[in-house]
């Protein structure tokens, strides 16, 4: 918990003295991996998607969404980037037979959203909507009750309870 107290030493801190110019080669080098990706699938590679472990500014989870528009910006097709999560997901993991597609006999767990993610994939970040229900091996789960059940575990182990 320690952690995710506002503090220099655990958010950010090492980008607080970044220039201008800092900012610019950033934005250029992300320019050339995008290119990199658009060139490596057009000759037949393999694109999925997944991210490191929360990193600076993002909790948990947050970058993937993050990816999903970067692959966007790249120049994907948002179905395209749907593919990249999931079919190409399953396929990079050698489980495409059973994983990746929405099939009757299939493994399938799901997110369910009130607005088209494939027009905006801010869709999917809770501040616009967010994600409703997440299915999880047949099982639906409500989102606004997940959350609750958080607080209040969370609640429960500041008080020592």
């Amino acid at each position: 918990e320690a952690f995710f107290r506002p503090n220099l030493d655990n958010h950010g801190s090492f980008y607080t003295d970044w220039t201008t110019e800092d900012e610019i080669y950033w934005k250029e080098n992300y320019r050339i991996w995008m290119k990199a990706l658009k060139d490596f699938a057009g000759k037949g590679g393999v694109v999925g998607t997944g991210e490191d472990a929360g990193f600076i500014y993002r909790i948990y989870g947050f970058g993937y969404l993050r990816e999903l528009e970067l692959q966007q910006e790249a120049g994907f097709h948002p179905l395209q980037v749907i593919k990249h999560a999931t079919l190409n997901g399953a396929a990079i993991l050698g489980r495409e037979s059973e994983l990746g597609r929405v099939r009757a006999g299939w493994l399938a767990d799901l997110v369910v959203v009130n607005s088209n993610p494939l027009q905006n994939f801010k869709a999917l970040y809770p501040h616009n909507g967010g994600i409703e229900w997440t299915i999880k091996d047949g099982i639906p789960y409500s989102v606004s009750a997940l959350k609750a059940e958080i607080t209040r575990m969370v609640s429960s182990a500041r008080n020592g309870k």
